[in-house]
């Protein structure tokens, strides 16, 4: 997927670092999203690469629901 994309994020558009690159910051790490939430489902079509950042905002919804979720279950 990160390769497909050419190391740039779907999402935004930024260049993201190519593997042997030096690390500067997380923000141009690239990630690969699993849109459903769902790390099983491997689809090309349920996954998307995105910036660290542009997957963070992506997930926040649903880590805010499993959050709550777990709180109500006492874990």
């Amino acid at each position: 997927m990160k390769e497909k994309a050419g190391w740039i994020c779907q999402e935004c558009g930024k260049q993201c670092r190519k593997p042997g690159e030096p690390f500067d910051t997380h923000r141009r790490t690239l990630t690969v999203a699993h849109l459903n939430h769902i790390p099983e489902d491997c689809r090309p079509e349920n996954m998307k690469a995105m910036c660290a950042p542009c997957h963070l905002k992506y997930d926040a919804k649903h880590h805010a629901e499993t959050r709550r979720k777990h709180e109500k279950q006492g874990i």
